[in-house]
């Protein structure tokens, strides 16, 4: 007798092109939710480059952490196979990933107010992304991401020529670097340390992202005086982990306009 054997295909769970989306638009959303509880606690970040916000964001939205906070509700956004944590839990879990970061790029100054901004972006999280506000998404939030920030203290003549990044590696528009800041010129040539012409030359092409995350973990006599070259900023802990971030994010293309900078056609 012929034995027959019944061949189960198991299916594989594919994500819809509208959960696709929504997760897109929860994203956004939650990176707008992100920068506005980091610009209640500290308004200097109003001013800051974007960038490394969104770098920060990043690494809490890794946590899949829609899911860890609303693990009790039953909306297909938000469901989740993931064990129900408690709100402490929940903040525990986000300051483990934040706090050196928060620190590194002087969001707050030690883990009292670091807890603080977890606790708050946990309850507007909450708020934010309950059932019946989980898909709503402005055009304006939207905007928000691309909005031109105030220049970095110290700001040099942006490059719109196309180039490699020298952090970062990427295809991108480029601005010079002044690796000894204006702002300490006066300082390093009367101590004999550098040149004018060493002072107004030496710098590197990066791009602004890389440039921004730079100025802000880095004060103008540190740079001067410790990071005046490429090798040197690699070797510093905060740029090492926001290059390796930005290295993994989109070029952008031949004629596209970001922050003022555009490649020529």
């Amino acid at each position: 007798m012929q034995a027959t054997f019944t061949v189960k295909h198991q299916s594989k769970s594919i994500p819809s092109k509208k959960s696709k989306l929504r997760t897109q638009k929860n994203l956004v959303l939650f990176r707008t939710t992100f920068y506005q509880v980091l610009c209640n606690h500290n308004p200097n970040i109003i001013a800051s480059d974007n960038d490394f916000v969104e770098y920060l964001a990043e690494q809490v939205w890794d946590l899949d952490i829609l899911s860890l906070i609303l693990a009790d509700t039953t909306t297909e956004t938000t469901k989740s196979d993931k064990p129900s944590l408690s709100e402490k839990e929940i903040i525990e879990k986000i300051y483990e990933v934040v706090n050196d970061d928060f620190l590194t790029f002087e969001v707050c100054q030690n883990k009292q107010e670091c807890l603080e901004i977890c606790q708050s972006l946990v309850t507007r999280l909450k708020f934010t992304f309950n059932p019946t506000s989980v898909v709503k998404l402005s055009s304006q939030q939207e905007d928000d991401e691309d909005d031109d920030d105030e220049e970095v203290e110290d700001e040099e003549e942006e490059s719109y020529e196309p180039g490699t990044c020298e952090l970062c590696h990427r295809r991108m528009p480029l601005t010079f670097h002044h690796l000894i800041p204006r702002a300490v010129h006066k300082r390093v040539i009367k101590k004999g340390l550098f040149t004018k012409d060493e002072c107004l030359t030496r710098g590197t092409n990066i791009c602004r992202p890389c440039h921004s995350a730079c100025h802000k973990m880095i004060s103008h006599e540190q740079m001067a005086y410790q990071y005046n070259s490429v090798d040197k900023l690699l070797e510093h802990e905060g740029v090492i982990k926001f290059v390796t971030w930005a290295s993994k994010q989109k070029e952008y293309a031949e004629g596209h306009l970001i922050r003022g900078m555009k490649y020529p056609k």
